[in-house]
């Protein structure tokens, strides 16, 4: 998993750090967010109640009911830090919050929910009430009224105002770790206690997904708490935020366990005369191995968890009670360093894609619950934003299709008549056994490959910085934001493979510097267009992993909202 993360603070990089200067001019427009019904009072011993309404989506889950406790299993806790500045942790989503959150009352036929990219108009505001894009290098802001911090010390309950916005942003501005995230930004701020204006340096239609966007250090810190000495800011007992979750328990290494917030602004978007949240307790319980999470939640001490496509098959036949939803994640995909022989020729290149069987690993190893086609820059999911495969003209299907002949008579045209000898580096942490399958199939033309495996630290570090010598196993055509994976390939900002090239780089260009968001899509086709194209990475196919949940846990389809993901368990009800 650290290898993903890598890669995408690589695209937080490409986000934030190179906007190009352009002089086209876009309207300006305004979003504004859904208004939720003010929240009754309650409390979870007399909760208030609402009739299902008809004619919605959700009115299959019945009427929401309060109490009870949901735990979720998580690899690893951010024992490291609290303070997303330091060091990000999903956990840490629990008690903060960010100004928007993607629209919980889309249907999955508008926009699925359950991967990291959401279109700018299927936002709705949290924190927020309303913003508009004022100018290509504006965003304001107006904030909700009555939203408070959590009742407890250095905050004790005050209201959340702007210029607790401008004070996390300019902690963020200066944080060193993380400078090269904000380079792109001027100034955050505060024009009275409700409206927060954000300035950036250069025009770009990019700047409202870089201020939603719950995986890029969006998330509100109180200043008082912020200005604790370190060792106070650490302590669990002193976190505090605007959320729905209080910490009231943590056990390094174990468990992290919260109470409802009493006193949470906000009522559920599906039932909005409903006070969130709707259980009285939640717990992260560490759980590293997944095989272990599986067997958690087939006894029910789990609620919910992420699976891959085996556990899945597995699950579905020993409790077919157990509620899912498909997810789109990355593949894992084998790139080379595009400055060795032989990688520089594209024609070993395509011989090595035209060896693998896709057909066979989709049925096969994946169970058939995957379409088996080949994935680019982005996941073929990402409709609108990938090069769709049914627009592929057909000689590019073929390179992409079963045929050891074929890939044997180009490894010749090549200069490699019987093949070559070679490496692939890869993390202990990956799949390994879907590498080896690789392997075998390079291995039928010829292609023999050392796999040298590394500890995920280490494996980070050498990839990172491109030193493998020949090829290396990474996970790529990502399901996340667009701009998360921009920068990939762009040769000024330390390539994956080292690439270099001319086409891309200025299609890159041109989506920082691009003002109208119309536009945007049709950029980052042509951009996994030229991956695709020039085989930069050998792919195998998308895969899926499924998210699992117990049938009496109710509120839920499946949704990933990243470090969002507390406004998620706000919304669960466990159904009595």
């Amino acid at each position: 998993m650290k290898i993903k993360f890598i890669y995408l603070l690589i695209g937080l990089l490409v986000l934030f750090s190179m906007i190009m200067v352009s002089c086209t001019t876009i309207t300006s427009s305004t979003t504004t967010s859904t208004t939720s019904s003010e929240p009754v009072t309650s409390t979870s011993t007399a909760p208030p109640t609402t009739t299902v309404a008809q004619g919605n989506w959700w009115d299959t889950w019945g009427t929401p009911e309060y109490g009870g406790s949901i735990t979720i299993p998580i690899t690893a806790l951010n024992g490291t830090s609290l303070d997303n500045i330091v060091i990000p942790g999903v956990e840490n989503c629990l008690w903060f919050e960010s100004l928007f959150e993607p629209d919980p009352t889309v249907s999955t036929d508008k926009w699925p929910l359950t991967t990291g990219f959401v279109a700018d108009k299927y936002w709705s505001g949290n924190l927020a009430e309303s913003w508009e894009i004022t100018d290509t290098q504006t965003i304001t802001v107006q904030l909700r009224k009555g939203v408070h911090w959590q009742d407890k010390s250095p905050v004790n309950g005050r209201e959340f105002t702007a210029y607790d916005v401008q004070k996390h942003y300019e902690r963020l501005l200066v944080a060193p770790f993380y400078s090269f995230l904000v380079t792109a930004w001027d100034e955050v701020t505060a024009i009275d206690t409700y409206t927060v204006v954000f300035k950036f340096k250069q025009p770009s239609s990019q700047y409202f997904q870089a201020v939603a966007d719950l995986n890029a250090l969006n998330e509100m810190e109180a200043p008082e708490w912020a200005a604790l000495p370190d060792a106070e800011r650490q302590d669990w007992h002193n976190a505090v935020g605007t959320g729905p979750w209080i910490i009231n328990g943590f056990i390094d290494g174990s468990s992290f366990s919260f109470e409802n917030n009493p006193d949470y602004w906000k009522s559920d978007p599906r039932y909005p005369q409903n006070k969130l949240p709707y259980a009285d307790k939640l717990t992260l319980l560490v759980i590293p191995d997944t095989s272990t999470q599986v067997a958690a939640l087939r006894t029910g001490k789990i609620d919910e968890a992420l699976v891959t496509i085996q556990q899945y098959t597995s699950l579905t036949k020993s409790s077919p009670d157990l509620q899912s939803a498909g997810v789109s994640v990355n593949s894992h995909d084998i790139v080379f360093n595009m400055t060795q022989i032989p990688f520089k020729d594209i024609r070993v290149r395509t011989a090595l894609q035209m060896s693998i069987n896709r057909d066979t690993i989709a049925k096969n190893y994946y169970s058939g619950l995957t379409d088996g086609l080949p994935a680019g820059l982005w996941s073929q999911s990402m409709k609108g934003y990938a090069y769709a495969y049914a627009d592929w003209p057909q000689s590019l299907k073929d390179d992409y299709t079963y045929n050891p002949t074929g890939a044997k008579a180009l490894l010749k045209e090549a200069g490699f008549p019987n093949g070559f000898d070679t490496n692939i580096y890869a993390s202990s942490a990956q799949d390994l056994n879907l590498l080896q399958i690789y392997k075998a199939f390079f291995a039928d033309i010829g292609v023999n490959a050392d796999i040298q495996t590394m500890d995920s630290v280490s494996y980070d570090a050498f990839t990172r910085v491109n030193k493998y010598d020949q090829m290396a196993f990474v996970d790529l055509a990502t399901s996340m934001s667009p701009t998360m994976g921009v920068g990939t390939f762009y040769s000024k900002q330390s390539p994956i493979g080292a690439v270099n090239d001319s086409t891309y780089d200025a299609l890159y260009e041109q989506y920082f510097s691009n003002t109208d968001s119309s536009k945007t899509a049709s950029i980052m086709v042509a951009l996994d267009k030229q991956v695709i194209e020039q085989h930069w990475v050998v792919t195998s196919c998308g895969e899926f992993q499924f998210r699992i949940w117990q049938s009496y846990l109710k509120g839920y389809r499946g949704d990933y909202l990243g470090f969002g993901q507390g406004l998620i368990y706000a919304r669960l009800w466990i159904a009595k």
